[in-house]
């Protein structure tokens, strides 16, 4: 039987797609070790559009399903957006950043939500308190760049009282960062001025105490990072001090630490022969024992990701996720066809297995960067935030159905 001719040809993204399709495959061959997910995109934002573009924050959902974040551009004024996507996908835009330098956009890190309805987040200058129900936004602390500090980042975290505890990239006496504490009725205390070759907190920790807990880019006996401890004094403690073979240059931005009900904590670093943003680790560090055991550490070839950004975190079976902001195989950054990070899993007896690989590409549209981290709901699902593509190039929200 003769069939029938044709004169069309293949569309180029068509055989881009297949392309990409087909590299995937071989690379899962080769690595043996992708596990069965669905993945899906829940929301596309548009680029520079008013529906925010660039989501920011790690997400928080509410009770009834409802997933909350930022946008560090677009909205109405450009400068930035809070927004809501409820379970159907249906977006929107509940508070627009302004132009005001006093607040600044929208910060990299995790959003906090109480019983209440509020949700309690960073700018680049000032710390927010913003009500889902009446849309009231107060600033609750503006930075002046002085013995307070200036460039919050990462995020904030909370102890029982309901006590925010938040860290500062620059400024305090020393200029090196602070940490600072804003109590239940408002009022901002800077806990510690971080000295000279000892700063540069990367993230959120915990508080208990009247103990705060927190990572270092800087310091420890190597100078190459510590997980320290802020006493009530503001005394900065070395709790643990990373080196480039133990972990090195811990880096939680833009988001923070992971404990277990066991009081194990878990975290990510960059670390590669002295350089940072290159390869990485996962690692776990016991409070009880004060040791420190890598989970896994990345490849230099990038095929099983690379910059581990993002909090870590557990599901019920003590099945530990996260996400790499780049990485994936064959991710680069000169154009063309490109993984851009993935999500992977290390489960509770270490084994290390990758759950989605995020492609750019003509034709495929799940997004890419996945720098923020994931959230989990009481199925099981996973959440989270592709800061760049998607079928707008504005970034996506994304659910990984397990």
């Amino acid at each position: 039987m003769t069939l029938p001719s044709s004169n069309h040809e293949t569309p180029a993204w068509a055989a881009k797609a297949v392309f990409i399709a087909l590299a995937i495959f071989c690379l899962l061959l080769l690595t043996g070790n992708i596990q069965a997910q669905t993945y899906t995109v829940l929301y596309s934002f548009q680029q520079n559009g008013i529906d925010g573009y660039s989501p920011s924050s790690r997400l928080v959902r509410d009770t009834s399903g409802n997933l909350y974040g930022t946008t560090i551009w677009g909205g109405l004024y450009g400068y930035g957006t809070i927004f809501r996507l409820d379970p159907s996908g249906t977006e929107t835009i509940l508070y627009n950043f302004a132009d005001d330098p006093s607040v600044g956009n929208p910060g990299v890190g995790t959003l906090l939500l109480d019983s209440d309805g509020n949700l309690y987040g960073i700018t680049s200058a000032a710390v927010f308190e913003f009500n889902i129900d009446s849309g009231s936004f107060i600033i609750l602390h503006a930075f002046s760049g002085g013995s307070d500090g200036s460039d919050p980042d990462g995020g904030l975290f909370r102890d029982t009282a309901g006590n925010l505890y938040g860290t500062t990239w620059y400024g305090g006496t020393y200029d090196w960062g602070t940490v600072f504490k804003i109590d239940a009725a408002g009022n901002f205390v800077t806990l510690a001025s971080l000295p000279k070759n000892e700063g540069c907190p990367t993230g959120p920790g915990w508080a208990t105490n009247g103990n705060v807990y927190i990572l270092l880019m800087l310091g420890g006996t190597s100078g190459e990072g510590a997980l320290a401890q802020i006493t009530a004094t503001g005394q900065v403690n070395t709790i643990y001090s990373f080196t480039q073979t133990n972990g090195g240059y811990p880096w939680l931005l833009p988001t923070g630490l992971l404990q277990d009900k066991s009081g194990n904590v878990y975290g990510t670093a960059i670390q590669a022969g002295g350089r940072i943003h290159t390869d990485g680790t996962v690692w776990q560090f016991s409070k009880n024992t004060r040791t420190l055991k890598v989970l896994h550490t990345f490849s230099s070839s990038g095929s099983q990701g690379a910059e581990p950004y993002g909090t870590l975190v557990l599901d019920k079976a003590a099945n530990l996720y996260g996400v790499t902001a780049s990485g994936g195989g064959f991710c680069s950054s000169n154009g063309g066809s490109q993984l851009c990070g993935l999500v992977y899993k290390i489960d509770a007896g270490g084994a290390f297995s990758i759950i989605h690989y995020f492609v750019n590409s003509d034709g495929i549209t799940d997004g890419y960067d996945p720098g923020p981290g994931l959230i989990t709901d009481p199925q099981g699902n996973l959440y989270g935030v592709g800061r760049l593509g998607g079928t707008f190039g504005g970034g996506v929200v994304f659910k990984i159905t397990r």
